[in-house]
């Protein structure tokens, strides 16, 4: 398999950019009007997790994330509030289209970005030799990374990367690393889990040896 190099960067969170803060008098939709909106969708700098930020208790009320993946396939996540915080998604939203809430939202709320996203899913050979892989991060940066993997088939038809549950090969890292897996498994990425510069990047490499 050949060496295959990626570049990853993104914006820092924003914390309203899906919907600024608003209220419901009951169950409906919240406006997308945030500073990453266009005509009522939400267009992502790169496919990343949603927040929910409340100004109080809104612990009942579920919101429905709706819009679509990196490929353009449909995607839906639930996030339940909270009482005067920040309550982080775990799916990487491209677009998002409708942010529903399910009861009366009676403090305001906010939708927005994360610190948080995944790269996209690199797939090797299930049966390949180890697998080696080597993160760099630009000079003075400062974020968290983990390097994530999974044996499912990522290449069956309709198989969607936010669907499932993925295993850890190294988590809570903050700087350069270069390491090996010997598997099995049929697809890695690398998972962000905390941005906090504009200006960052990440360089990742993998290389899998043949038999």
């Amino acid at each position: 398999m050949r060496l295959k190099t990626k570049t990853f960067t993104m914006a820092v969170l924003d914390r309203n950019g899906i919907s600024i803060a608003q209220q419901t008098a009951g169950a409906a939709n919240l406006t997308i009007t945030g500073a990453l909106a266009t005509a009522g969708v939400a267009t992502m700098d790169v496919p990343r997790h949603v927040a929910v930020y409340s100004a109080g208790n809104i612990a009942t009320v579920v919101f429905t994330v709706t819009g679509t993946d990196r490929f353009g396939a449909a995607i839906t996540e639930t996030i339940t509030g909270v009482n005067g915080t920040t309550v982080n998604g775990s799916k990487n939203f491209a677009t998002v289209t409708q942010v529903a809430a399910s009861a009366i939202v009676g403090t305001n709320v906010e939708v927005g970005t994360t610190n948080r996203a995944d790269t996209a899913l690199y797939p090797v050979n299930y049966h390949g030799g180890e697998l080696s892989y080597l993160v760099e991060l630009s000079a003075s940066a400062s974020l968290t990374w983990a390097m994530e993997y999974t044996t499912r088939n990522v290449l069956a038809p309709g198989f969607l990367e936010d669907s499932i549950a993925y295993q850890t090969d190294l988590t809570g890292q903050t700087g350069d690393n270069d390491n090996s897996t010997d598997g099995p498994l049929t697809a890695m990425r690398l998972a962000i889990t905390a941005w906090t510069s504009a200006s960052d990047t990440v360089t990742y490499t993998f290389n899998q040896r043949s038999h």
